[in-house]
C-alpha cells in the first residue's frame, strides 16, 4: 500500500524530522531561516496542530540535523568567503555554559 502525504504546513518546508517520542514533527521553512514544531495527536488518523515557531535560524545554513529528542540542532553554515574550508568542533560545550 502507498504511503499517505498530509499536509502539515500551509506554506511548505524544506525538510522535516519526527521526535523520537514520535509527538511531534520538527519542521525547516522553505527558506531554510525558521524551525517550527507541529504536535502530532496519537489516533488512527493522523493528525497535526498548527505549527509554532521554535526559533529563527542564522543565514548561511547549507545542512542541518536536529537530536532525536529534539533539544538541540547542528547546522553547517557557509560564512560566504572563498577561503579554505575548516570544521571545528566544540566538545563538552554546554559545561562553558555552566561556568557562566
Amino acid at each position: 500500500m502507498p504511503a499517505r502525504k498530509y499536509r502539515v504546513t500551509s506554506n511548505g518546508g524544506a525538510r522535516a524530522w519526527w521526535r523520537a517520542d514520535s509527538r511531534q514533527l520538527l519542521i525547516l521553512n522553505a527558506d531554510w531561516t525558521q524551525l517550527l514544531a507541529a504536535d502530532v495527536r496519537p489516533g488512527p488518523v493522523f493528525t497535526t496542530g498548527v505549527p509554532q515557531p521554535v526559533g529563527q535560524l542564522p543565514k548561511g545554513i547549507v545542512a542541518l540535523d536536529v537530536a532525536p529528542d529534539a533539544t538541540r540542532l547542528l547546522a553547517v553554515l557557509n560564512d560566504g568567503s572563498d577561503g579554505a574550508r575548516s570544521a571545528t568542533v566544540v566538545l563538552n560545550w554546554t559545561s562553558a555554559l555552566e561556568k557562566r
